[in-house]
């Protein structure tokens, strides 16, 4: 939650009026662009006017092909049945392959679809096309073992190729009319040349319907797609004076060829008759064609639905400009009026959250340790509330190296470590200690942050947080309240970290348990007030005797204390031992009621651990203690083992 204030205490700047008027002017100008914008769309508008069929006429296109699409594939399908030659089973893929991409198109166009009627169609027609094509392929399964007939050959090898030459050749006549100017004329022959096209397909699924089922129906059924056929292309002939010369051309080939089709499916039909058939024609006309004649009927559907729309939207486009040309004038004069509103309010509203944006930066500012600094280091900015922290001003430290503020500076033995790792990017916290010119000692707990870029640009931003209070709660928690040395609570914790360092480390460590001698006769001599003053004087000497900062004091209860030494020799340990034992002696404090010595002395067990790998905590301390043991049967002596 801190890290997330800092980056705002520095006030903003309060908007001035030239501001606040460029605002404005920028708003107006902006504006005035999006009108002239919206008028010139409004002219491209109705230049498009008659042009705006980006729906409808693919859409019709669309279905068309798709309609075409779905017969070719049981036209391929039916070819594959007759003859096994696999270029009708590629045909077969090719044209599926088409009509999925044809599917996502009308799924595309179908965005832009009003009708609730034409979606529930489309719907309709997914379904029916994922059965459509299983039944298919179930039937591509089943005749691998059909005969070739003469009827099936006649089929394949001059009536098929034929009706699919005529189809390219309308698609040829389509490519020479698409880009040309729309009419309504040339929009009646478009439709006439798509149904053209679409009767042949129809001729063609019969024929071969016929072919697999020899139902006399089919023949009939024929007839009427031909009849159909021919009456489109009357109205082919009759309008191809609104063709080019080579369209005039396609037209009359398509003449040709339709009366040299017409011999060759009369040929056909009677060649056919009393032939027998498989189990594939029974699937095929039990489920296949009932399926494309529900697509067929979908699309057809569709394809009317579509020609409503666009006699229809032709004539709202015409009537809707107007409309609004006077909505967007009206409109327009409302958004001045309201962005006038609305800049004033911002105006107010800014200018309050200024101020509450000023009266937070001044608690952040007297609340709140930050400091920013740069890459090297240096201090970029901070609060007035870290300064009073580090017993000084902002003079004393912007612009100046901040070695992070450890006590010791770039002297310190974390400096170099911080600046490791705050260089590849991580974060840093600890706990530092400062000293003010008064001698009062404050604690800080300190984190420094990688920052890719903050107000002042690259660098990092040390937020500190005071714990001195903390930090004497826990001093109280681990330290004897009457000798001021660590208590057994914190021996216990030192001790299994000082034993996991040094087997981490392999070295040694070495435990040692100190005893004042005849302690219960003194404090009965004495009495306890003066037994708490000779406890209080034992641990200065200790202190005094003991200045590493590796080494260790506690007192362990009653007249017990302990000690533990780390990187020491047995012979530096024993010296040191020693040299406790004769400052003890040296404090002369009267001991009448000791067996031993006049003055107070004491009684020390140690144990020494060259390798610290080979022994446990609790298995250390025992060892220590029954040296003590040994230590006590003499008095004023040293035992180390």
């Amino acid at each position: 939650m801190l890290h997330e204030t800092i980056n705002h205490f520095m006030p903003l700047q309060h908007p001035t009026k030239k501001m606040i008027n460029l605002g404005f002017g920028l708003i107006v100008c902006i504006f005035a662009l999006m009108v002239i914008i919206s008028f010139t769309e409004i002219i491209a508008l109705q230049k498009k006017a008659r042009t705006i069929t980006q729906t409808d006429i693919p859409t019709l296109y669309v279905s068309t092909s798709m309609e075409n699409l779905v017969h070719q594939t049981l036209g391929s399908l039916r070819s594959w049945m007759l003859l096994k030659e696999e270029h009708f089973k590629d045909e077969f893929q090719d044209n599926w392959v088409k009509i999925r991409i044809a599917e996502a198109q009308m799924v595309q166009l179908s965005r832009n679809w009003n009708q609730s009627t034409d979606k529930f169609h489309l719907d309709t027609l997914h379904s029916i096309l994922d059965n459509f094509e299983k039944a298919q392929l179930e039937i591509l399964e089943l005749v691998h073992q059909d005969g070739n007939l003469p009827a099936n050959q006649l089929l394949a090898e001059k009536i098929t190729p034929m009706l699919l030459l005529m189809t390219d050749r309308v698609i040829d006549l389509v490519d020479l009319e698409e880009n040309k100017e729309v009419s309504l004329e040339r929009k009646e022959f478009l439709i006439a040349l798509f149904r053209f096209r679409h009767t042949l397909g129809k001729a063609l699924a019969h024929i071969r319907s016929f072919m697999l089922t020899e139902k006399e129906h089919f023949i009939q059924d024929f007839n009427e797609a031909w009849q159909a056929n021919q009456h489109y292309l009357d109205v082919l002939r009759t309008m191809s004076n609104l063709l080019s010369p080579d369209g005039r051309k396609i037209i009359e080939d398509l003449v040709r060829n339709r009366e040299t089709l017409n011999v060759l499916t009369r040929t056909t039909f009677s060649i056919r008759q009393g032939e027998d058939y498989n189990r594939a024609n029974y699937l095929l006309r039990t489920q296949v064609i009932e399926m494309n004649r529900q697509i067929s009927g979908i699309l057809n559907q569709m394809v009317v639905s579509h020609q409503r729309m666009l006699q229809h939207d032709n004539a709202v486009m015409a009537d809707s400009i107007d409309d609004f040309k006077n909505k967007l004038l009206a409109t327009s004069l409302i958004a001045v009026l309201v962005t006038i509103w609305l800049g004033v309010r911002i105006y107010y509203k800014l200018s309050a959250v200024q101020i509450t944006i000023d009266q937070r930066a001044v608690l952040i500012d007297q609340h709140i340790m930050i400091a920013y600094l740069d890459q090297n280091g240096h201090v970029k900015e901070m609060t007035n509330s870290l300064c009073r922290a580090l017993d000084g001003v902002k003079s004393d430290f912007i612009g100046k190296p901040s070695f992070f503020f450890l006590p010791d500076g770039e002297n310190d033995s974390r400096y170099m470590h911080i600046s490791r790792i705050i260089q590849t990017g991580q974060t840093w916290e600890g706990e530092i200690e400062i000293t003010h010119h008064n001698q009062e000692k404050i604690w800080l707990y300190s984190k420094i942050i990688p920052e890719a870029a903050n107000v002042y640009g690259h660098g990092y931003t040390n937020i500190l947080q005071d714990i001195t209070d903390k930090k004497r709660i826990e001093a109280l928690s681990i330290t004897d309240k009457l000798t001021s040395l660590f208590n057994r609570r914190h021996f216990d914790n030192i001790l299994e970290q000082q034993l996991k360092h040094a087997q981490r480390a392999n070295t040694m460590i070495a435990l040692c348990i100190l005893d004042i001698d005849f302690f219960k006769n003194y404090n009965d001599c004495y009495g306890h007030q003066a037994g708490d003053h000779a406890l209080t004087e034992v641990a200065r000497a200790l202190r005094q005797n003991l200045k590493r900062t590796n080494d260790f004091i506690f007192r362990l209860g009653g007249e017990e204390f302990g000690i533990i030494f780390s990187n020491m020799s047995a012979k530096q340990i024993s010296d040191l031992l020693h040299q406790i034992q004769d400052s003890i002696i040296a404090l002369a404090i009267k001991h009448e009621c000791s067996q031993v010595h006049q003055y107070l002395t004491v009684s020390m067990g140690c144990k020494v651990c060259t390798h610290a790998r080979d022994i446990q905590s609790d298995t250390l301390f025992l060892a220590a203690d029954n040296a003590l043991y040994q230590a006590k049967k003499s008095r004023n002596s040293i035992v180390i083992v």
